[in-house]
């Protein structure tokens, strides 16, 4: 096992305490979308579909502190690869089609756009 793989998963099993975890059982219903139950947003975390067309393909073990934002556009392809985390204040707009790979870290503020 890696160490980032070691890291996120103290990280992950810190946070089944330390963070709050949304709810994502209404977006796991949408056809084009998956959502393992291994993902925990932080605080005040959104992730907002545009249209039932929206496909958002999440891995196992994605991790947000707060106020991360994930926005997918009605023509939005957006696939988030295993163990990933996000530092405060991170944002993924997909208008189109973005591919995040794996044990990938992104550092606080960051956003990406297409």
């Amino acid at each position: 096992m890696s160490y980032l793989n070691r890291w996120l998963s103290k990280l992950w099993n810190y946070s089944q305490h330390q963070y709050e975890s949304r709810s994502l059982e209404r977006l796991r219903s949408y056809l084009g979308v998956s959502i393992p139950s291994s993902v925990i947003l932080g605080r005040y975390s959104e992730v907002h579909l545009e249209s039932l067309g929206s496909q958002l393909v999440i891995g196992e073990h994605f991790f947000t502190r707060s106020l991360c934002q994930i926005r997918v556009g009605a023509e939005g392809k957006l696939s988030i690869g295993n163990s990933v985390f996000w530092n405060n204040y991170c944002s993924v707009t997909c208008m189109h089609q973005i591919e995040i790979g794996h044990n990938v870290m992104f550092g606080e503020g960051v956003k990406v756009y297409d």
